[in-house]
């Protein structure tokens, strides 16, 4: 009788992301993630010697080749930029299973809850998220640290609507982000909006603030995306 075929990683690493997705990384333990991969524990420390943290890293890396397939890859393609946000707000719609699945990143990139190896991973991939958003971004006409800044905004928005879905156990906060989300990154910038329709601002001390700020956050946004990326300012 021939032997059952070798399950893929990839089929254990999926199986592996639910247990981590429900439990979080502390409360995944090896008898669960033995349980749902349907891997007895050697088997599992066979395939990851490094054990759940092994185990944990595989995961998020198979979450980061789907980004690259899925969201990262179509973003770069040409084309309408807002049909490719558009896409990507689909793929992400499908990935979080429409808000009721929860967000690898959140879930590993706590230092408090995860191994350093994790949330470093973790953060690869957020910054690898709002790269590829503010690139799309900026071929629309805004200078970079716009873009990059309307960027960060476009992931926190994703990340902590799902916290919200999660805290509430109702999708509801993410599937309301998600339908304006190409709009909120693509519209008009905090300045722009409040200024008069047929009217350039006037340069008095009371409007004066705003644009300030912003460029002090968009600074910020530089420097700590810089910083991620492993350059000295």
């Amino acid at each position: 009788m021939a032997r059952p075929a070798k399950e893929s990683d990839e089929a254990v690493l999926t199986r592996a992301m639910t247990v981590f997705r429900a439990l979080g990384y502390e409360g995944a333990s090896l008898s669960k993630l033995s349980e749902a991969t349907e891997l007895k524990r050697a088997s599992l420390y066979h395939r990851f010697p490094g054990g759940k943290e092994d185990l944990a890293t595989s995961t998020l890396a198979a979450l980061g080749r789907w980004l690259d397939a899925q969201v990262l890859s179509p973003l770069k393609r040409p084309g309408d930029p807002k049909k490719r946000l558009e896409a990507a707000a689909s793929a992400f719609d499908a990935l979080f299973d429409g808000g009721k699945d929860a967000s690898l990143i959140n879930v590993f990139g706590t230092p408090e809850a995860s191994p350093q190896s994790l949330v470093d991973g973790a953060q690869s991939l957020a910054l690898a998220m709002i790269t590829g958003i503010a690139a799309v971004l900026e071929e629309t006409g805004l200078d970079p640290d716009e873009a990059r800044t309307r960027a960060v905004r476009g992931v926190a928005l994703l990340e902590g609507s799902m916290v919200l879905a999660r805290a509430f156990r109702d999708p509801a906060p993410f599937r309301a982000a998600l339908a304006t989300w190409p709009d909120e990154l693509l519209g008009p910038s905090q300045t722009e909006k409040t200024a008069p329709a047929a009217e350039q601002p006037e340069k008095t001390e009371s409007n004066e603030e705003p644009p300030k700020q912003t460029s002090e956050v968009r600074r910020a946004v530089a420097r700590h995306l810089a910083l991620l990326n492993g350059r000295s300012l």
